[in-house]
């Protein structure tokens, strides 16, 4: 059998790595998706399903409607994250935040 494999491991990338492995990827739409994973820690299904009308820029989160246990579930977005996805939703029918703050 293997060695260690009983308990998983967590390891989470630091600061300069995520620094790193954005610069070290040329193509923009790629990076988008590599940055929206590192700020939401959803798979890659998962991000390609979002639409506009799953991010709640005033609850600073994500709606994942449809997960890989089927559940759905929101990931809460911390300030750089949230600038991400206001950045990738702008301009986009559905995107914005209407009078009361609230995404339109």
């Amino acid at each position: 059998m293997f060695r260690g494999v009983e308990r998983s491991r967590a390891r989470y990338l630091e600061t300069d790595e995520i620094e790193r492995l954005i610069n070290a990827i040329d193509e923009p739409d790629f990076r988008d998706s590599v940055m929206g994973a590192i700020a939401t820690g959803c798979r890659y299904q998962e991000l390609a399903r979002l639409c506009v009308k799953d991010v709640q820029l005033d609850a600073a989160a994500v709606q994942i409607r449809e997960s890989k246990s089927g559940k759905p579930r929101s990931m809460f977005l911390n300030d750089e994250g949230l600038a991400f996805f206001e950045t990738m939703t702008a301009g986009r029918r559905g995107a914005g935040r209407d009078a009361r703050g609230a995404v339109r």
